[in-house]
């Protein structure tokens, strides 16, 4: 119900515009409906499209042996200790007030979601694997998990003082990015705060830079990971939030590895 909601509020956002623009020109013309028409399909497809291509259920039985093994919940991207740091760095950007409401976003098994829920918030989850959301209710009963992706939000407007997400926001393509910014901007309220842990190159210069010194060094299984993932451009994701009255500081965890917290103005 929810997806379906979202999807009728994008179509009345859409139609609006037009009427707008004809209220403020020329009468509509057959080429305006027909450009509304694909622009709704297209947020259609872009919403409906996304899969798990990385078999999350079948890793959350694993997930949480980087906290007492060798493997890091980031794969060959990061480390133990640069997971450890990227959830510090959070907990510290939110600072969460007592009874503040929270929202992560490819919760995992909700190792981010617990911290900020021991330092007084009133967390909310989304996960989309059945798996890890096993995991994260079996760990943190007391936090409300939900079924879900970015890109259709099971809650309605301006119901969180913050969001996080952490090393999930790669996993959608750069269409599908831009509709989870605008749904988390969505359910965010008025002087929130969002924080940001994925993959990302600071600018398109340096996407291209980084993928030919990786390209050289023969690192195929760093290759093999970025090449199914989507990092973002961090210079479009700063726009993105500037344009929207968000200020914005960005911090570098490692070479691919990049957060990004923008708090609303208003």
């Amino acid at each position: 119900m929810f997806d379906q909601w979202v999807e009728w509020k994008q179509l009345l956002a859409a139609m609006d515009k037009l009427i707008d623009k004809s209220e403020h020109s020329a009468p509509l013309r057959l080429d305006d409906l027909f450009t509304l028409a694909d622009h709704i399909k297209q947020l259609k497809i872009t919403r409906s499209s996304w899969e798990d291509r990385w078999g999350f259920d079948m890793l959350a039985e694993r997930f949480d042996q980087g906290s007492s093994g060798d493997l890091s919940p980031f794969g060959c991207l990061a480390s133990i200790e640069e997971y450890e740091r990227a959830l510090a760095y959070t907990v510290q950007w939110i600072a969460p007030e007592a009874g503040e409401m929270g929202l992560d976003i490819g919760a995992g098994t909700g190792n981010l979601a617990g911290r900020l829920q021991q330092e007084g918030a009133s967390m909310f989850a989304v996960e989309q694997s059945r798996q890890m959301l096993a995991k994260c209710r079996g760990k943190y009963p007391d936090i409300p998990a939900k079924l879900g992706n970015f890109l259709a939000l099971p809650f309605f407007e301006g119901q969180f003082h913050f969001i996080v997400t952490n090393m999930a926001f790669h996993h959608l393509n750069e269409e599908q990015q831009l509709l989870a910014l605008e749904e988390m901007n969505r359910v965010l309220k008025p002087q929130g705060r969002i924080v940001i842990t994925s993959l990302m190159f600071e600018h398109a210069e340096a996407r291209v830079e980084r993928l030919s010194e990786l390209e050289m060094s023969g690192n195929k299984e760093l290759i093999m990971e970025l090449d199914r993932k989507y990092p973002s451009d961090r210079s479009l994701l700063l726009q993105w939030f500037r344009g929207r009255g968000f200020i914005t500081v960005q911090q570098q965890i490692n070479e691919w590895v990049h957060m990004v917290y923008a708090v609303r103005k208003h």
